[in-house]
């Protein structure tokens, strides 16, 4: 159901068999810190398998992208006109995917409404890593909204995590840290994407953590960032 490893100089790696069905995926928005993320994970956890990461969000804890909860409505965010929104999601049918829609309706209710018809939970990723089994890393990541793009080498200074799927509909849930060199802690993103893809993932999103990203798994903090309570959304998963 949740299978937890630990690569040194990679990181951490999770792998949930059928998402969705037997192991519900959740966002969740709410400020409080990974150990509260964690603890919510876990109190809705009958078999005491659980996961809590960080979501994607920008400096001064504004979501960036798209949040839909589960039980909750779409939020607006802070890059309300990207050219493109891609990210993670569970469908109506409880199947995990990674998404790529055209601008959407600016109009919270038609932006609601299109989501709700196709996802039960979705969060906007920063950055596409794979498509299709391809390597998209280099040309697929968000911009802010003064139009800066998120440097390669600024991305590779700080821990990122990722959610990935592969062939078979298996969720990994990639948290990249632990170079020895401190200035270079985590990957790039096209590192990243090599690595998960080298364990048959075929489409996968990274989301925004540098000193944020934060990681637990059962109810114990793996990886903590500076100020997690300042991180306004998480990806929840129990069994």
């Amino acid at each position: 159901m949740l299978d937890h490893s630990h690569i040194p100089e990679t990181g951490h790696l999770l792998w949930i068999d059928k998402p969705g069905a037997s192991f519900k995926i959740d966002v969740h928005v709410g400020r409080g810190g990974i150990a509260s993320a964690a603890a919510l994970a876990h109190r809705k956890a009958k078999t005491g398998k659980s996961f809590a990461i960080n979501g994607t969000f920008f400096y001064a804890g504004r979501l960036l992208g798209d949040v839909l909860t589960l039980s909750g409505h779409l939020h607006l965010t802070s890059e309300p006109k990207a050219r493109k929104r891609f990210g993670f999601a569970i469908t109506l049918f409880d199947q995990p995917t990674i998404y790529e829609r055209a601008l959407l309706p600016e109009a919270p209710k038609d932006l609601e409404a299109s989501y709700r018809a196709t996802y039960h939970a979705a969060l906007g990723g920063l950055g596409r890593l794979l498509s299709g089994g391809k390597n998209v890393a280099g040309s697929a990541t968000l911009k802010d909204n003064s139009g800066q793009f998120f440097l390669d080498d600024a991305i590779r200074k700080t821990s990122r995590p990722a959610l990935g799927i592969d062939t078979s509909g298996r969720l990994l849930v990639f948290v990249a840290t632990e170079k020895e060199t401190p200035a270079h802690k985590g990957m790039r993103p096209a590192e990243m994407a090599d690595a998960m893809q080298a364990r048959g993932v075929t489409d996968a999103v990274f989301l925004d953590g540098g000193g944020s990203t934060s990681l637990a798994v059962n109810d114990k903090v793996l990886v903590k960032g500076g100020n997690d309570s300042s991180i306004p959304c998480w990806v929840i998963g129990y069994g």
